[in-house]
């Protein structure tokens, strides 16, 4: 489930013109999305584990921003492998404090 309207970056081109650019278009980034509460609440069950045991992703980092990430969601990374086909990594989205 994707939420949210897609965030832009504005990428600057000459002096005088921006270019707005969609980082979930770039062919490095894999694909992201925000877990609904049933898919979140299985997941940390299967895994035996709570959302602060996960590993970590910024609601500042450009895909999670692109999303709509918010502090406390759960994103579904779905990245490409040569090997398996496909992996999928969970990553527990943390707000940014001030200090860093």
């Amino acid at each position: 489930m994707v939420f949210g309207m897609a965030a832009k970056t504005k990428v600057k081109e000459t002096a005088d013109e921006d270019k707005e650019i969609r980082v979930s278009e770039h062919s490095m980034v894999p694909k992201h999305e925000i877990m609904g509460k049933e898919e979140k609440a299985d997941l940390l069950k299967k895994f035996n584990v709570s959302e602060q045991q996960l590993p970590k992703i910024s609601a500042n980092d450009p895909a999670a921003k692109e999303i709509g990430a918010k502090a406390g969601d759960v994103v579904r990374i779905m990245r490409k492998s040569q090997t398996a086909g496909k992996t999928v990594y969970y990553r527990y989205v943390v707000g940014v404090s001030h200090g860093e």
